[in-house]
C-alpha cells in the first residue's frame, strides 16, 4: 500500500510504502503527486519511507516508477529513501551518480534527519549559471576535438555527418526548401553545441567524488549512445561506426567533453567562492 504523507513542507511529496504495492497506487498516487511538485514549483523534493521490502513491489509499480523517474529526470532535486535494507540504501546513494540532483539513504530510526534533508531548499547544480557554464565549455571541447581530428586522421568520427542527416530528414517535408550543405554543417554545429551543453550540464555536483564519477559516466553513456543509437532512428551511422577505431574515439570525445566539465565546474566553483 502507498499513501502519502502529510505534515511536510509544501514542496516535498512524501510517501510510505507497506506491504504490497501496486502499479496503480503508483499510478493513483506518486505520479500525481510529483506532477503538482512540478507544475507548481518546477522541481522535485521527494521522501520514500519504506515499511516494506522491496521484492513486495510488483513489476506493474517498478513500471510506473521508471516512467515517473524518466519523465522528470532533469527535476529530481531531492530524494530520500528511509529503509533498513542495506542494498536499498547503497542503491539510493549511488542515484547520486545518474541524476541531476541528490539523493540520500536514510534508516527508520533516522526519519527526522531525513525530514530535515530533503526539506532544505537548494538548486541542482545544473540549474545553475555555474553549472550551465561548465557544461557549455564541455561541449565546446568536444567539438574541438572532432573539428580537429577529423581533418587529421582517416578513421576519426564523423558526429557531424549524423546531425546533418537528421536535420536534412526533418526538412524534407518543407515544401520549397532545402538547405545548402553550409547551412547543414552551421545548423549541425549549432544543435550539438546547445544538445550536449544542456547534458553535460547535468553533471556538475558540489561532491568532488560525486562529480567526477558522474563526469565518467555520463561520458561514457553519451558516447556509447551515439554509437549505438543512430541506426535504431533511421540514420547512416557509418560516420561513428566505420572501425573499431572510430567507435573508440567517439566514445572517447563523449568521455573528454563529460571530464573538461567537470575540471571547469570546480574552477569556477572556486572563482565564484573566492569573488564572495
Amino acid at each position: 500500500m502507498l499513501t502519502q504523507l502529510t505534515k511536510l513542507p509544501a514542496h516535498v511529496f512524501a510517501v510510505k510504502a507497506t506491504d504490497k504495492v501496486t502499479g496503480e497506487e503508483l499510478k493513483d498516487v506518486l505520479i500525481p503527486g510529483l506532477q503538482r511538485l512540478v507544475d507548481k514549483y518546477g522541481e522535485i523534493y521527494y521522501l520514500l519511507v519504506l515499511d516494506t521490502k522491496v521484492k513486495n513491489f510488483t513489476t506493474g509499480a517498478w513500471l510506473q516508477d521508471l516512467i515517473a523517474g524518466i519523465k522528470h529526470f532533469k527535476k529530481w532535486t531531492r530524494i530520500a529513501v528511509v529503509t533498513d535494507e542495506a542494498n536499498v540504501e547503497k542503491f539510493t546513494n549511488m542515484f547520486n551518480y545518474l541524476a541531476p540532483g541528490n539523493a540520500k539513504g536514510f534508516k527508520h530510526d533516522q526519519l527526522k534527519q531525513a525530514i530535515s534533508w530533503v526539506s532544505q531548499r537548494t538548486k541542482a547544480e545544473g540549474k545553475t549559471i555555474t553549472g550551465l557554464a561548465a557544461g557549455l565549455v564541455g561541449a565546446i571541447a568536444l567539438n574541438v576535438v572532432h573539428e580537429t581530428l577529423k581533418r587529421r586522421m582517416a578513421h576519426a568520427p564523423r558526429i557531424d555527418q549524423l546531425g546533418k542527416e537528421a536535420i536534412a530528414k526533418s526538412t524534407d517535408k518543407l515544401a520549397n526548401y532545402k538547405p545548402s550543405e553550409k547551412n547543414l554543417y552551421a545548423a549541425s554545429l549549432a544543435s550539438d553545441l546547445v544538445s550536449n551543453s544542456l547534458f553535460y550540464s547535468l553533471i556538475p555536483s558540489t561532491d568532488k567524488n560525486v562529480l567526477w564519477a558522474k563526469s565518467i559516466v555520463y561520458g561514457l553513456g553519451a558516447g556509447l549512445g551515439a554509437v549505438i543509437l543512430p541506426a535504431k532512428f533511421g540514420l547512416n551511422d557509418r560516420g561513428v561506426t566505420k572501425t573499431t577505431q572510430t567507435k573508440g574515439l567517439t566514445i572517447a570525445y563523449y568521455l573528454f567533453g563529460a571530464l573538461v566539465t567537470a575540471a571547469s565546474f570546480s574552477i569556477l566553483k572556486k572563482l565564484s567562492n573566492k569573488s564572495y
